[in-house]
């Protein structure tokens, strides 16, 4: 294929990867990790709301403090973006954050598309493109107001730069590389576990331990990655990442040595990203030449390492495995190169009937992910939860039942409520080895000082009987909508 060849199909997969995402664009965040969508909104208004001159004080310090009681897992790059971008239109539009995301993914693929050339023909490097671009899964996560698509876009651009750096050991890609390593970690630190196997793998093979450590280019590399992330994570946040390997990590460790861990992991990766690609990128890695082979399996190794120091949110949580997106894509193009090479010596008959396959493994992802934007319109629920915020008195404290952390009542209702603790919360709880408490103490640690308590998922309030019995039986009914909300007022009981 010639160079000129590859830049237009590379172009127009793009174009029509990118222009499938933009589908149902000014839908509201709740089609893909509703929490971490809501969670950056929150944050976002905050920061518009500052220094906005037109707003009114009581605006400023309900945005400010309902921004203030989330806690900062990592810089706030996208949601500053967003919010500047509010600041110049003078228009509060989550589908902007949208738009940057699929740009963000859109640079990732390209930066994808070019180290995938580096490591195999250019067939094979469309391979790769094709399947960041419209695997379902990639479509959808690719779209949401997180850091992920941020860190993917940053990891991509690492990735390439690396290859480069182990092809032609320049300082120009020396300092590239360690800037989009560090600009990853920076976007969500849980990059670095790939990052860090990837370069190490990387700078190992190209020139061996020992030559390594005299190496300039590499001590420049490795002080651009570590020195920015080590002063926001650690030195500015004291105390944060212990916490966080405590209650995330040990806490859960027990995890890591029973085979429903493993077995859950391997299905939800299937349900992701399709387990055969899973194989196949394993299996692409081992066809890979040096210096892609070494930089893949660090990739790999990396992977897996943070899948294993984060093992709750490993088998749970979708958006934690969206980096694996580029990692299989890049895999598999070592793989389809000599299967297209065998295709190139076909009879041109045979070619066609390939030609027509590989456009049917295109068209169907990306309208199985076409088909999932548009299965469900979620243009209603802001108007449910700016109803549930206005029912709730001023001044009131509030005690919820209520699902995504209560944060669609934060962002939409403008009021901020303490939480209950759904199924899941009691299950992570007694996962880390916390003894259950009876009912009567927590319901005294949770309503202390509360003036209702707010129901908005029944089917929770259901699956806790005693919960369910308590507020009916000693409780009035403060307001109700049926089918949608319930306030009990904990200042009436009924038997005093």
């Amino acid at each position: 294929m010639k160079p000129r060849s590859f830049l237009i199909l590379a172009a127009v997969l793009l174009l029509i990867g990118l222009g499938l995402r933009f589908i149902d664009l000014t839908d509201a965040p709740f089609d893909f990790s509703a929490t971490r969508q809501l969670r950056a909104a929150i944050i976002t208004r905050g920061i518009y709301y500052l220094n906005l001159p037109e707003a009114t004080d009581a605006q400023r310090q309900t945005a400010i403090a309902l921004r203030e009681a989330i806690v900062d897992y990592e810089p706030s790059i996208f949601e500053t973006l967003v919010a500047a971008t509010w600041r110049i239109t003078g228009q509060q539009e989550l589908w902007f954050a949208r738009v940057y995301a699929i740009l963000f993914w859109g640079v990732g693929a390209a930066a994808l598309a070019a180290a995938a050339r580096r490591l195999a023909s250019p067939g094979a490097a469309l391979v790769a493109l094709a399947y960041m671009l419209f695997l379902p899964f990639a479509v959808i996560g690719s779209r949401s107001f997180q850091p992920e698509p941020l860190m993917v876009m940053f990891l991509c651009l690492a990735i390439w730069a690396a290859l480069g750096w182990s092809e032609e050991k320049t300082w120009k890609y020396a300092l590239l590389a360690g800037l989009f390593g560090a600009l990853a970690a920076m976007a969500k630190l849980f990059a670095a576990y790939m990052v860090a196997g990837m370069m190490l793998a990387v700078v190992w093979q190209a020139l061996g331990l020992r030559t390594a450590f005299r190496n300039r280019q590499v001590w420049a590399m490795a002080a651009l990655m570590l020195l920015p992330n080590l002063a926001i994570y650690f030195l500015g946040r004291a105390g944060f990442a212990g916490g966080y390997f405590q209650a995330w990590f040990l806490s859960l460790a027990g995890m890591l040595f029973t085979p429903e861990f493993y077995v859950r992991w391997a299905l939800w990766l299937g349900e992701l990203v399709g387990l055969a690609f899973v194989f196949m990128g394993l299996f692409g890695m081992t066809l890979a030449r040096q210096p892609g082979r070494a930089l893949l399996l660090g990739l790999w190794v990396g992977y897996g390492l943070y899948g294993m120091f984060v093992p709750h949110q490993t088998i749970t949580h979708d958006y934690y495995h969206l980096q694996l997106v580029p990692l299989i894509a890049l895999s598999l193009a070592p793989l389809a190169e000599p299967l297209l090479a065998k295709l190139a010596a076909q009879p041109r008959p045979w070619q066609t009937l390939a030609a027509v396959v590989a456009l049917a493994a295109v068209a169907l992802p990306g309208w199985l992910a076409r088909s999932q934007l548009l299965a469900v319109d979620y243009r209603n629920d802001p108007e449910y939860w700016i109803s549930v915020g206005a029912r709730i008195p001023e001044g009131t404290k509030v005690v919820a039942l209520t699902q995504q952390y209560g944060y669609p009542i934060s962002f939409y209702g403008w009021k901020r409520v303490n939480l209950w603790p759904l199924t899941g919360e009691l299950a992570l709880a007694e996962a880390r080895g916390v003894d259950e408490r009876p009912f009567d103490i927590q319901w005294a640690q949770y309503t202390e000082g509360m003036d209702l308590f707010l129901v908005t998922t029944t089917n929770q309030l259901e699956r806790q009987p005693e919960l369910r019995d308590h507020l009916y039986n000693n409780y009035a009914i403060y307001d109700e909508v049926e089918g949608a909300f319930i306030l009990f007022d904990l200042r009436q009981p009924l038997n005093p």
